[in-house]
């Protein structure tokens, strides 16, 4: 069952319709996990889910690319500015 299958409102119909247009795989993780619940994830956590390195996250968001938010002293990844970011990354591998 995916997303498209049964969105939950008119986010995930939105979202659904967005991940057929620009398949990757990170997009295809956090997609997978908006009906998790959360609304927020760790940098570490994100990570993982993504595939994408911790190193490479943080340098996003030093260049102003991915915005934190500051509930604690450590940064968190709002679910949609998650999603914002990973829809801005190239679906194309880079040419050598």
């Amino acid at each position: 069952m995916t997303l498209q299958d049964h969105p939950t409102d008119a986010f995930g119909a939105h979202i659904a319709e967005l991940v057929a247009q620009h398949i990757t795989p990170a997009i295809n993780k956090v997609i997978a996990l908006i009906d998790d619940g959360k609304l927020s994830y760790s940098v570490r956590r994100l990570a993982e889910i993504t595939d994408i390195s911790k190193t490479e996250l943080y340098n996003a968001i030093n260049r102003g690319d991915l915005t934190p938010s500051y509930p604690t002293k450590h940064a968190v990844i709002l679910r949609d500015e998650a999603v914002r970011w990973l829809l801005t990354l190239p679906n194309e591998e880079p040419q050598s």
